[in-house]
């Protein structure tokens, strides 16, 4: 297994300083989710046609791979039909430049599942299905992110067998999959299999009836038995932490939670 971070738990950072606070750590890879208050990664300065190559040869040259695009498309957002399809589009074009394997989109916009939840399944498994389309031939994975009612990793792996596309697979969001759907680590990745093509990682408490972040084994998500489940199976891809800290700038910064994110999972891992 690798090691990532997502771009969202350092928003005060170049890209240029990303990838050197990745290389000093020795990551394997960075999750790119944005870069600065850009989160539409085909508008960035780091990644247009201009720099996009010295980019690549930057990362090249410091050890480092992009495992994911994350976007930030709703494949269940019937109120822009017309214009739902140009943004996987434009990172999928984006990905197929860089030499990137993996985009991630959301099927539900509400993280925790929700009864008031008016989803169409047939219009996000239309939508999915076009996207897969799209970027079958450039050789790119479109996987979806376990939130919302999603977070049941039965039902989208059901969705996923309905669709049909080879290229459609799983980005796993732990804290989601545990706190709403109740499911065990091994549950989990036993479900998906080998649709399963990355992982977000983090640690959280509930209080009150909300999540708070936390710094791996602060919480109580049962991390051991997630590495364990991903290392029984065989699992060979990333896992990132995903600590939002764009949206949440109270979270710890990178320079304390990243060091510890290392410590703690590399433990694990051996």
């Amino acid at each position: 297994m690798k090691l990532s971070f997502s771009t969202s738990s350092c928003p005060d950072l170049s890209f240029d300083k990303i990838m050197l606070k990745a290389k000093a750590l020795r990551f394997n890879g960075i999750e790119l989710d944005s870069i600065g208050n850009e989160t539409y990664l085909p508008n960035t300065e780091d990644l247009s046609c201009n720099k996009l190559e010295n980019t690549l040869k930057l990362l090249n040259a410091n050890g480092l791979e992009v495992p994911l695009l994350a976007s930030h498309t709703l494949l269940c957002d019937t109120k822009n039909k017309v214009t739902l399809m140009q943004e996987p589009y434009e990172y999928i074009d984006l990905a197929e430049k860089a030499g990137i394997k993996n985009i991630s989109v959301f099927a539900d916009k509400n993280i925790e599942p929700s009864i008031n939840d008016d989803l169409d399944i047939f219009f996000i498994m239309e939508n999915l299905k076009q996207v897969c389309a799209y970027a079958m031939p450039k050789e790119i994975n479109i996987l979806v992110e376990t939130n919302g009612i999603f977070s049941d990793s039965r039902f989208l792996a059901r969705m996923l067998r309905e669709i049909n596309c080879n290229n459609a697979g799983v980005s796993w969001n732990v804290n989601n999959t545990v706190r709403y759907s109740f499911e065990k680590p091994a549950q989990t990745v036993a479900v998906f299999g080998n649709r399963l093509k990355h992982v977000h990682l983090n640690d959280t408490l509930t209080q009150n009836g909300s999540i708070e972040y936390k710094p791996l084994g602060r919480g109580d998500l049962p991390i051991k038995e997630t590495v364990a489940a991903l290392k029984e199976n065989g699992y060979s891809g990333y896992i990132s932490l995903a600590w939002p800290k764009r949206d949440l700038p109270e979270l710890l910064d990178a320079d304390t939670i990243l060091p510890q994110f290392l410590y703690y999972i590399k433990n694990l891992m051996e």
